[in-house]
This record gives structure tokens, C-alpha cells and sequence, in this order.
């Protein structure tokens, strides 16, 4: 038996892929879904991760896997990039975890 919090961990996870229409549910939709859950997203924290970036990175990452090519997703990035700022950042850009298929 799973417990409740685990259970409702995995159903915003399984949501996630149908709203997405994503084809399988992978480790990626498990790690959106506990950035919901008040004890994983506070470990998480604790750990010094940025939850808001996690999360905006995941968003990206699942655009990517849903079909956009990575050069429509650079765009779409340098576009947010261009109007946010650099934000003081001397960080090079990141394209995220897409990859170009030959």
C-alpha cells in the first residue's frame, strides 16, 4: 500500500502526461508532480534547489518532448531571455535538455 501523499503525487504526474498528451509517463512528470508535494518541495529547498526554476525548466523540457523543435524553443527562450534581462546572470545561455534530431 501506497501512501496518500504518494498517491496524489502520482496522479497529478499521470494528469500531467494526459493534459500534455504525452505518449508515457517518465521521471520528468514524477519530479513536476512532487514540486506540489508541501514534504518533497520543501526537501528539495532545503537542498538548495530553486523550485521556480525547476519548475520553468521542466516546463521546458516538456514542450520540447511534446514536438517543438529546439530551434523554435531557442527562440521562444532568447525571446523571454531579451525581455527579462540578463537579470545579472554572467551565466552563458542554457538551451535546456533538448536535443536536435538529425
Amino acid at each position: 500500500m501506497i501512501s496518500r501523499e504518494l498517491q496524489a503525487t502520482l496522479n497529478i504526474a499521470v494528469n500531467e502526461v494526459v493534459r500534455r498528451r504525452h505518449e508515457y509517463l517518465t521521471l520528468e512528470h514524477v519530479l513536476y508532480a512532487l514540486l506540489f508535494d508541501g514534504t518533497a518541495s520543501k526537501a528539495i529547498r532545503r537542498c538548495g534547489g530553486d523550485l521556480e526554476k525547476l519548475r520553468a525548466d521542466l516546463e521546458q523540457f516538456s514542450t520540447c518532448a511534446a514536438g517543438e523543435s529546439v530551434k523554435e524553443a531557442g527562440k521562444r527562450i532568447d525571446k523571454t531571455e531579451s525581455e527579462m534581462g540578463n537579470c545579472g546572470s554572467n551565466q552563458p545561455k542554457k538551451r535546456g535538455n533538448c536535443h536536435e534530431s538529425a
